[in-house]
C-alpha cells in the first residue's frame, strides 16, 4: 500500500496519491470483516464475493454490462487467495507502519454511499494527508456517475495525474 511504503521509507517518495484506497477503514467496515471472512471460507464463497462486489463497490449508474464482467472476474479468484486478501485487509493498521507520514499525500474518494476510508480519522492520524472527493456526481474528478469504476485504466491514469498535480501544489504551498 502506498501509505505504508511512504511511512516505512520516507525518503523514497516525494509525495503520494491514493485513489479510493481503504486507508483507514470505517468502524462498521472493520466490525463486519470477521463475519465476511467466515462467509468467504464457506462453500458458496463465490456468491458471497459476487454479492459484496455488486452491492458495495458499484453504484446504480454504473454500466451494468461492465459491472457484470468485473464481478465475474473478481469472483473467479481461488478461495485461498480471496481469504488471504481479506485477512490482510483485516490485519492492516496504517498507524503501525512506521514513523508517520512525512511527505505530502492526497486521497481521492468517489462520491458514494459507503466510503472506503474514514477520512476524518485518516486526517487526524496523518497530518500530511489532504483529501478530495468527487463533486456530487458532477464529474470534476470522475465520470458523470460520481464513481470511478467506469473510468477504466486510462481515466484512472488521468485522475492520478490530476491528483499528483494537487500533491505538488500542496507541497509548494506548505514550503512557501
Amino acid at each position: 500500500m502506498t501509505l505504508a511504503l511512504a511511512m516505512r521509507y520516507p525518503d523514497l517518495p516525494s509525495a503520494i496519491v491514493m485513489v479510493e484506497a481503504p486507508v483507514v477503514r470505517p468502524a462498521d467496515a472493520r466490525a463486519a470483516l470477521p463475519r465476511f471472512l467466515e462467509q468467504l471460507r464457506g462453500a458458496d464463497y463465490r456468491e458471497v464475493i459476487r454479492g459484496y462486489f455488486s452491492n458495495v463497490l458499484f453504484i446504480s449508474s454504473d454500466d451494468q454490462e461492465r459491472k457484470e464482467r468485473i464481478v465475474q472476474q473478481m469472483s473467479s479468484a481461488p478461495q485461498h487467495v480471496v481469504v488471504a486478501t481479506v485477512e490482510g485487509a483485516r490485519d492492516y493498521d496504517p498507524t503501525e507502519a512506521g514513523g508517520g507520514l512525512t511527505v505530502p499525500g492526497f486521497y481521492v474518494a468517489a462520491n458514494e454511499p459507503q466510503p472506503r476510508s474514514d477520512m476524518s480519522k485518516a486526517s487526524a492520524d496523518f497530518e500530511a494527508l489532504g483529501n478530495g472527493e468527487t463533486l456530487g456526481g458532477a464529474g470534476v474528478l470522475s465520470d458523470t456517475s460520481g464513481g470511478f469504476p467506469r473510468l477504466g485504466i486510462i481515466g484512472m491514469m488521468g485522475l492520478a495525474v490530476a491528483a499528483v498535480s494537487l500533491v505538488v501544489l500542496m507541497r509548494l504551498v506548505r514550503t512557501s
